[in-house]
């Protein structure tokens, strides 16, 4: 395992080692990420060097003989170089890093006569420093590096490989596993198996025996504003509050709270440039009962920097009324959700009665596949709710 230290080594290793292979170097990377880059404008090592060592084009040939002939320029990149007896340069193909190239579609590369190298700062992504090289072998310091340049000055950026775990979205067997079919039809409810597409104006008919599985269909965040200008991606972690039914031992309601983190997904900037929606069931609350009156919902960007842990506090509603869960509000607890290297960006309360009654509505933002899409800031979402039945 590399640690940060040394992966921020190798990154200004790397951006040494590009500018030094040649002057056009550079410009045939550029030329690869709009070529083959992905939705995150980035190409890996993984694409320009392969487990045999043979590269995949002559600039990145050149990088590996600048490598190879000057070894003792690279003591950290070095480690990557020789993996086997055979002397081959399969290690490179495992390099910690990634090279973005922020607004790719808005350079035609060919045309460019000058293009910046830079790396991520250990401190801060929201600027950093580098040079910007020409094709001719100039070479000229730039002391700050931040979104008005990146959209200005075509740029390769040297980013820690993200070795985050995302979530992935339920499948339809998944779904499905959570349906028991056979007690659905006998349900006194009369509301439809599976995915539920119309309104419930009165979501008691969905009572505590019965169980709502909900999920994030579909989500888009509509500026960059939450992502270091020196990033590739918006990391955004999901976080959700709600009230718990706990008892004192005198049978009385005793309030309580618990917050989870759903998911965690990665939007590419170019993504939420064009505002591109991302579907996919990530799960929200696979039991979404009667007495959670409510619940509220976090908006976190996580970092590739070290971050100090948030906080938010939230307040919730438990339904609850003559002594058993009820759609009214019965109660209230509170609970402090941490953050782990991240941001709170937004913050929602919504009850669940508001939810089910507002499944196919265009409430101001519109629909997407005829569902209703919540606007909360700077994130549009639409739900999806799954009638199960437990008895």
């Amino acid at each position: 395992m590399v640690e940060p230290e040394q992966t921020f080594a190798i990154m200004n290793e790397m951006s040494m080692a590009i500018t030094k292979s040649g002057e056009q170097t550079p410009f045939e990377l550029a030329n690869k990420i709009q070529k083959d880059g992905d939705v995150y404008e980035t190409i890996y090592p993984s694409s320009l060097f392969s487990p045999t060592g043979k590269a995949s084009n002559s600039g990145v040939n050149c990088i590996v003989e600048e490598l190879i002939n000057n070894t003792e320029q690279y003591p950290y990149t070095k480690r990557f170089l020789y993996k086997t007896a055979t002397k081959s340069t399969d290690g490179l193909y495992s390099l910690p890093i990634e090279i973005y190239m922020p607004y790719s579609h808005s350079f035609n590369v060919e045309e460019e006569d000058y293009i910046t190298v830079a790396c991520q700062r250990p401190e801060t992504d929201e600027w950093t420093d580098g040079y910007v090289y020409s094709r001719t072998g100039e070479k000229k310091y730039v002391p700050l590096i931040d979104e008005n340049y990146i959209k200005n000055n075509m740029t390769l950026l040297i980013l820690p490989a993200d070795t985050t775990a995302y979530s992935t979205p339920m499948s339809e067997d998944e779904i499905n596993s959570h349906l028991d079919k056979e007690s659905i039809l006998l349900t006194k409810s009369g509301l439809p198996d599976g995915l539920i597409t119309s309104n419930i104006t009165n979501s008691a008919n969905i009572d505590e025996n019965d169980v709502l599985l909900s999920t994030v269909a579909a989500i888009r965040v509509k500026d960059s504003s939450w992502c270091g200008a020196i990033s590739n991606k918006l990391k955004l972690a999901i976080y959700r509050a709600s009230g718990d039914l706990e008892f004192n031992s005198d049978g009385s309601l005793k309030p309580s709270a618990s917050c989870h983190k759903p998911f965690l997904i990665a939007i590419g900037k170019d993504q939420i440039r064009n505002k591109v929606w991302i579907d996919g069931n990530y799960l929200f609350d696979d039991d979404w009962d009667l007495h959670e009156y409510d619940q509220k919902i976090f908006f976190i960007s996580e970092h590739n920097i070290v971050l100090k842990c948030g906080t938010g506090t939230a307040k919730v509603t438990i339904g609850y009324k003559d002594g058993k869960p009820s759609i009214e509000a019965g109660a209230t607890a509170s609970v402090e959700a941490s953050f782990t290297g991240g941001i709170l960006r937004q913050h929602n309360q919504f009850t669940r009665k508001s939810m089910l009654s507002n499944i196919n509505n265009d409430i101001g933002s519109g629909l997407h596949d005829g569902h209703t899409i919540f606007s909360y800031g700077n994130v549009d979402m639409v739900f999806h709710y799954y009638y199960t039945n437990i008895l």
